[in-house]
């Protein structure tokens, strides 16, 4: 995204507010169709499959807010790096939770990069530090030409049930 005046910046900011509302009120699920529908990615066709147990009624309550904050930034920061910089034409995006963890991963079909020449400053470094923060993992396999593939696994911890009156 280029921002080149106080008008675009003040615009990013809203859409930015408005996905994380759709998040925060919807869950992960509405947040990441959100993103899809108001982010884009010119010239790469998205995939997104979702199946979350509060989604499919294998769990009573969503996934806490930090895990579907972490999910929703590492899908958006991969994304954007395989727009970016990889140019990729087709990315799939899948969000499986299984009884106890959340598995993410991002594929894509761009030009594919080196990771261990990944500098400290990268998104790679604060994807693997949100997943970390929250006792999760980080792989990257990628190689130059071959695309590049992001897995984020994270324990699935569940929101509580309100406390009775």
């Amino acid at each position: 995204m280029s921002i080149s005046s106080d008008d675009d910046v003040d615009e990013a900011r809203r859409a930015v507010e408005a996905r994380a509302a759709v998040l925060d009120e919807q869950g992960l699920t509405a947040g990441l169709h959100a993103l899809a529908r108001d982010v884009g990615w010119p010239g790469m066709d998205v995939d997104f499959r979702v199946d979350l147990a509060f989604d499919t009624g294998r769990h009573p309550h969503r996934l806490l807010p930090d895990i579907e904050h972490a999910v929703f930034w590492i899908v958006q920061e991969a994304l954007d790096n395989a727009g970016d910089h990889a140019r990729a034409r087709q990315a799939t995006v899948t969000v499986e939770e299984t009884a106890d963890a959340l598995a993410v991963e991002i594929a894509d079909d761009g030009a594919g990069f080196d990771p261990a020449a990944v500098t400290p400053g990268s998104g790679l470094v604060g994807m693997e530090e949100r997943a970390r923060l929250l006792d999760g993992t980080l792989e990257v396999r990628s190689a130059a030409g071959e695309g590049t593939r992001i897995r984020v696994t994270l324990p699935a911890r569940h929101r509580e049930a309100p406390a009775s009156p």
